[in-house]
């Protein structure tokens, strides 16, 4: 009678050697390899390795991105370089957005067949920032004019005011975190009047 039982256990135990060493052989045979479909931005790394995807994002996003950068006041341009402004992409946090625990089967099912899309860590040194937000406001900002009468040979000339501009830092600094290393031409900056 123990016969039955015996066997039975010996194959459940055999079933789940066979589906842990099947599943143990997907895991390692994967390796780093990113999910098929994962992007990040607009940049496809889908099944590429952990290496490869480091050099794709530092060729197709990081090096650009630390190039000057135009932001627009009021229609006029002016440029803003990155890395004075304490911008960067941060490559590695924005691959580990991509990993996962390979031993969870539900990261890789994710990995196998969902889709898997980031956006580019950005770090940001706040002080750096809107120290460079600070020397642009110094350039575009423009303080009002009042509304003047004044009297030529009796008749009264009204001269306009003007309201003025100023460069919204706070809500600048925020806009730039958001965009920055995902837009292209000049980034108009919010301003107050």
């Amino acid at each position: 009678m123990n016969k039955p039982k015996t066997a039975t256990i010996i194959k459940s135990l055999l079933a789940t050697f066979i589906v842990g060493g099947a599943y143990a052989g997907l895991v390692l045979l994967q390796g780093d390899t990113l999910a098929r479909d994962a992007h990040v931005g607009a940049l496809d790394v889908g099944g590429m390795t952990r290496a490869k995807a480091r050099a794709a994002i530092e060729t197709v996003i990081v090096a650009p991105a630390a190039k000057p950068f135009a932001v627009k006041v009021a229609g006029d341009e002016y440029a803003l370089d990155p890395v004075s402004a304490g911008l960067a992409v941060d490559v590695e946090a924005t691959l580990d957005q991509l990993d996962g625990n390979p031993w969870n089967p539900l990261f890789q099912l994710k990995k196998q067949f969902g889709d898997m899309q980031v956006e580019p860590v950005v770090t940001i040194e706040s002080e750096k920032l809107k120290s460079a937000l600070t020397g642009v406001s110094l350039t575009s900002d423009s303080a009002p004019v009042e509304p003047t009468v004044s009297f030529v040979n009796g008749s009264p000339r009204v001269t306009v005011g003007e309201s003025g501009i100023v460069v919204d830092t706070a809500a600048a600094q925020k806009e730039i975190a958001e965009a920055f290393a995902q837009f292209e031409g000049p980034l108009a900056l919010p301003t107050r009047k």
